[in-house]
């Protein structure tokens, strides 16, 4: 846990140099502040949680080099990076955080919809919240589990879940690319195979997940679902956040699925999720916008 001025030299930190009790060993100190590593980040802290994870650090469930801070879940501003691609200036959130009251979300380009460790944590309902708001959020996950040692493939494991990212080349650059751009679905059943993707048009316009679709109240908007690897599973297509349909059974390993709705006048968005036949989401896509404003 930290908080510093990136025109400044120093910060304070909550660390601790032995392990022990929080209340015995945690100390409120003021450091130099580091400079990012090539590969890595540095956050300038706005807020920050505590976990239990943090109890377990101070106790040393959790080896490691000391002095070590605590504080796992924060949320600040990139404000320097160890290489030239990864960006500055950028807002970042962990861990299902939700910002404070009157924090500007026009400055975040994506929410960690699902976080999956141990147990789910998922932040659907205040993406939907910040989607009808008309802010431009595409969709990430992460498994956050804290336990590189967990078997891949088991239920918490790295990539599980995945985020998937349609990019141009394996770079920063345009996997941050891909992100801001809203190509970008999340796989919860840690595959290395399902896709997901779906395009609209109506009147003239078209678009494809990520992009915004243009037209008058009362059109009828055609839909094309692509999955891949997902037969068994059922479509749910949702406009801003409710179900519009019945959901459409997928039968093939590669499939596309035709269907339409009709969203009223002004600004909406439409998104899409594949949900096993108990109902526990598969895949979900990032948001289609209609008759958002252009960034």
């Amino acid at each position: 846990m930290t908080e510093h001025d990136p025109a400044t030299s120093a910060m304070r930190t909550v660390r601790f140099h032995e392990y022990g009790a929080p209340g015995d060993v945690l100390h409120l100190e003021t450091v130099p502040v580091p400079d990012p590593g090539p590969g890595r980040i540095r956050v300038a802290v706005h807020a920050c949680g505590l976990a239990p994870a943090d109890w377990a650090l101070c106790r040393g469930l959790f080896p490691g080099s000391l002095p070590r801070g605590i504080g796992c879940d924060v949320s600040g501003t990139v404000d320097a990076v160890g290489i030239n691609e990864a960006p500055e200036g950028e807002e970042c959130m962990g861990c299902r955080w939700m910002p404070a009251a009157g924090t500007d979300m026009s400055l975040f380009s994506a929410v960690e919809v699902i976080n999956y460790g141990e147990i789910m944590f998922s932040s659907a309902k205040y993406w939907d919240s910040q989607l009808r708001a008309g802010h431009r959020l595409a969709a990430v996950g992460g498994s956050d589990n804290h336990n590189a040692t967990i078997t891949p493939g088991d239920v918490g494991a790295i990539g599980w879940p995945t985020t998937a990212i349609e990019a141009d080349e394996l770079s920063v650059a345009a996997m941050l690319k891909g992100i801001r751009t809203g190509r970008t679905f999340i796989d919860l059943t840690a595959s290395r195979d399902k896709m997901l993707d779906f395009e609209a048009d109506a009147q003239g316009s078209s678009a494809r997940m990520g992009g915004t679709l243009h037209i008058l109240g009362g059109a009828v908007v055609s839909l094309r679902i692509h999955t891949v690897a997902a037969e068994g599973s059922v479509v749910h297509l949702l406009l801003d956040g409710e179900d519009t349909n019945t959901p459409l059974p997928l039968d093939g390993v590669d499939s596309t699925l035709k269907t339409t709705v009709t969203p009223g006048a002004g600004r909406h968005y439409l998104r899409v999720e594949v949900r096993d036949d108990a109902g526990a989401s598969e895949l979900i896509s990032s948001p289609l916008y209609i008759n958002f404003p252009e960034e």
